[in-house]
């Protein structure tokens, strides 16, 4: 009968455990079944933002490209209006009988050149036309000019009266005859008076000094007509008259012999020597590199200064690891062209880029980034994007930023140099593409650089995590320990704990806690551990004083206690142990403590 019974059980037990996997695959396969949804739905929702993301990309390159031809076309009719004013201009300027020539030069700079011509040629036209109704009123005084033109002896003189009388320029007459009104009246003694070849100034030898013997003479003077005297007196009567035909009767004529001389050849002399002078001077206090440069800019040569030899020297200096003489002759390079050809002149970014390579060389990764974004910001907008330069300053600047790892910054010069190149360059040009590729590459870095910092963080965490919980379990240790000592060797505060867990209604999962400890004793026999377990089933399992203990484990143990000629294990009642301490440790040991700490 009791093998009937055993074997019904079994067949239970069986039957039981069929049921549990067949629930256990049903739950698994309705779990499967959820995540294939899931990933179904991850899955169309995918598709659906690249379909998106390929629409909004087909619209922006449609965007950019309505954009590109407007701007084109914008520009397509400022240039027909431009060839339309400068067509115009130059039909004007060849009927005016201008030169329309104007080599380097194109578009609006031809077009202001040649409206300028116009003007010019318009002034040119008008006061020729004035001079002609002036000379038509002077008809009937021309004779007389004519004669007075014919006895007037010096070449160089009669032209300049010539041309003042031609423009009524009166007050240009007086001073080319009379010294003291002049502007040669107001030079200074000592330009005056310089010395000739023999000593002597050229006011000297017009009163030369006669000695006969030891005793000087005086020398008549006379007045023949090659002297210089004669010819000055008759120069300035013909003035005179020339004036009083002009002007009327009223005139009163001042006439007199001058004191200087007015030989045209003295004066060239006497201005020559003065400008020799002051040109000396001048460069003296100037710095002749820049003025020349000026000059140069100036005169449309200042391409030679787009590459000085002292860039390829400061260069050499570089390769051949002398940092110090390169840095000193740049910096005299950049003072140069800075006080000839300004600070936006394109040799300024050479030279930044000769000095940032020092710095890349020297290790001063900073300095070399800080230099090239100053220069990208200054000529940037001045110089063309496929520039050589500018491109050579773009990739030094990201390979300093490359050497100090600065990828967040590097993305960020990458998005603007590409947000400039998209607006100006084709999508299909060779510089956007390197430039999306660096950008790709930077991004790829800092990734990289952000995801070993999560790294790091998290394996702080995971640290700190393991010594936060080794405290713990130190702690738990502590306090078991202390819970073990009191139940089992300090009678004194088991009562007391016991007098408290009957407060809290737990003293028979505490006396079902030492009954249990009590079996696990070494040394006792098969007998006594029998009757204690038999004792522990019939106090506090089968009178069902304890009601954390479930129906399951009940039947367990009484099929372990009531099985004839099986053997007791001291493990018998581990589980129930383990969960009776779990309720008595955590719900009543701890308040315990809490109120003995108070």
């Amino acid at each position: 009968m009791e093998c009937l019974e055993a074997h019904t059980r079994l067949e239970q037990k069986k039957k039981a455990v069929l049921r549990r996997q067949q629930r256990e695959l049903q739950k698994q396969k309705r779990e499967a079944e959820a995540r294939e949804k899931e990933l179904q739905k991850l899955a169309a929702r995918c598709r659906e933002m690249e379909e998106e993301e390929r629409l909004s990309v087909a619209m922006e390159a449609s965007f950019r490209h309505e954009e590109e031809q407007q701007r084109m076309e914008i520009q397509r009719l400022e240039e027909l209006k431009l060839y339309k004013l400068i067509s115009k201009t130059r039909k004007k300027t060849m009927d005016l009988g201008i030169s329309v020539s104007t080599p380097g030069v194109s578009g609006l700079q031809r077009l202001r050149l040649l409206e300028t011509r116009i003007v010019e040629k318009e002034l040119v036209v008008k006061k020729s036309n004035e001079a002609k109704l002036r000379l038509d009123v002077l008809s009937a005084k021309g004779n007389k000019f004519k004669q007075l033109m014919h006895s007037f002896s010096s070449s160089s003189l009669r032209q300049k009266v010539e041309n003042a009388v031609y423009h009524q320029y009166w007050d240009r007459l007086v001073p080319l005859f009379d010294p003291p009104t002049s502007s040669s009246g107001n030079r200074s003694s000592d330009l005056l008076n310089h010395e000739s070849e023999n000593g002597l100034t050229p006011y000297e030898e017009l009163n030369p000094d006669l000695y006969v013997g030891h005793e000087p003479k005086e020398v008549a003077q006379t007045n023949q007509e090659n002297s210089l005297q004669y010819s000055a007196v008759k120069s300035a009567n013909c003035v005179t008259e020339m004036r009083a035909l002009v002007l009327g009767d009223n005139f009163v004529s001042l006439a007199n012999v001058s004191p200087r001389s007015v030989d045209p050849e003295v004066e060239n002399y006497q201005r020559k020597k003065r400008i020799a002078k002051e040109k000396a001077i001048s460069q003296m206090q100037i710095n002749v590199p820049v003025v020349a440069a000026k000059h140069a800019a100036q005169a449309g040569e200042e391409t030679i200064f787009t590459q000085p030899a002292e860039l390829e020297l400061a260069a050499l200096y570089t390769t051949q690891k002398k940092y110090d003489k390169a840095r000193e002759l740049l910096l005299q390079v950049e003072k140069l062209i800075v006080d000839s050809l300004g600070i936006l002149h394109p040799t300024m970014l050479k030279v930044a880029i000769e000095k940032a390579r020092v710095s890349q060389e020297t290790g001063h990764f900073e300095q070399c980034s800080g230099m090239m974004e100053d220069a990208l910001s200054l000529f940037e907008s001045v110089l063309p994007l496929d520039h050589k330069d500018v491109l050579t300053a773009t990739s030094m600047l990201l390979q300093s930023l490359d050497a100090l790892e600065h990828y967040h910054k590097a993305v960020l010069t990458c998005q603007h140099v590409y947000s400039i190149r998209v607006r100006a360059l084709l999508p299909s040009h060779k510089l956007l593409k390197e430039i999306c590729e660096q950008l790709d590459e930077f991004i790829s870095k800092r990734e990289t650089v952000e995801m070993s910092k999560e790294d790091l963080i998290t394996l702080e965490k995971i640290e700190q995590e393991r010594k936060r919980m080794e405290q713990l379990a130190s702690e738990s240790e502590k306090h078991l320990a202390s819970f073990r000592r009191l139940m089992m060797e300090d009678p004194e505060g088991l009562a007391t704990f016991l007098a408290f867990a009957k407060q809290e209604f737990a003293e028979d999962l505490v006396t079902l806690w030492i009954s249990i400890e009590e079996c696990k004793e070494d040394g006792i026999d098969s007998k006594t551990l029998r009757s204690r377990a038999v004792d522990i089933y019939l106090t506090y399992i089968k009178s069902r004083r304890i009601k954390v203990i479930t129906t399951a484990q009940r039947k367990k143990i009484k099929k372990a206690i009531t099985t004839p000629g099986k053997k007791l294990s001291d493990s018998i009642y581990d589980d129930l142990q383990a969960q009776v301490f779990e309720v008595v440790y955590k719900g009543v040991y701890v308040r315990y403590l809490a109120q003995a700490a108070k």
